[in-house]
């Protein structure tokens, strides 16, 4: 395969770019490349927040482009689908964000929401592949085989970007618990959430309810 050095020059002939780069490369480059008429598609957390403090909060760094960010769509295609096709800016959802969320639409669509957003919790299980390939002893082997342990109990950097797409579902203010845990298999997410069901879920056939959850889940 030919490598090129990835400057907005040598993608300049490109229709789409891919950033499947550290937290803090996309913004760097993408707004010449939209400029061109370029759609630009992030992997990573530089254009999923609409809360540039949160963001700073979280990653560690300034965001540079705020006006950039600002028309970024977010790229989970179950709540975006029709802003993402004519989005010349996606920051694509991330992994724990995108389970959550999808296990929880059914219940908090605005419309008819059937539990109380106040009152939301997420247990949440990793493979190892998760924390990348950076030289870490949590990821090691002997560290990671035969074991299961939560982590960011205090907070993680999943949780905003949760919450926010949840009240964008909702449109209405969201309190969620969220725990991770990293579990001895190399990919994958499990995510088991638990509400307490307002007067309107009460009311509905639960086995009904269960089936559209776990076919929300699986999409």
């Amino acid at each position: 395969m030919p490598f090129t050095e990835p400057d907005s020059g040598s993608l300049s002939s490109c229709d789409v770019v891919f950033f499947a780069t550290p937290h803090g490369v996309a913004m760097k480059q993408a707004g010449a490349l939209v400029a061109k008429g370029i759609k630009v598609i992030d992997l990573g957390a530089d254009f999923r927040l609409k809360n540039l403090q949160e963001f700073a909060h979280w990653y560690g760094m300034e965001h540079t482009e705020p006006a950039l960010n600002a028309q970024a769509v977010y790229g989970l295609a179950e709540t975006n689908r029709q802003a993402m096709k004519n989005a010349s800016l996606i920051g694509l959802a991330g992994c724990y964000p995108t389970a959550v969320q999808l296990a929880l639409k059914p219940l908090l669509c605005a419309k008819n929401p059937l539990a109380d957003e106040m009152n939301l919790i997420a247990s949440c299980a990793s493979g190892v592949s998760g924390a990348g390939k950076k030289a870490a002893t949590s990821s090691l082997f002997s560290e990671a085989g035969e074991n299961f342990k939560a982590y960011g109990v205090a907070g993680h950097r999943h949780l905003p970007e949760i919450e926010q797409g949840l009240k964008a579902l909702s449109d209405r203010p969201v309190q969620l618990t969220f725990v991770p845990h990293l579990v001895p298999m190399v990919r994958g997410i499990l995510a088991t959430v638990y509400v307490q069901l307002n007067e309107a879920g009460q009311n509905i056939d639960l086995q009904t309810c269960m089936k559209t959850i776990t076919t929300m889940s699986f999409l």
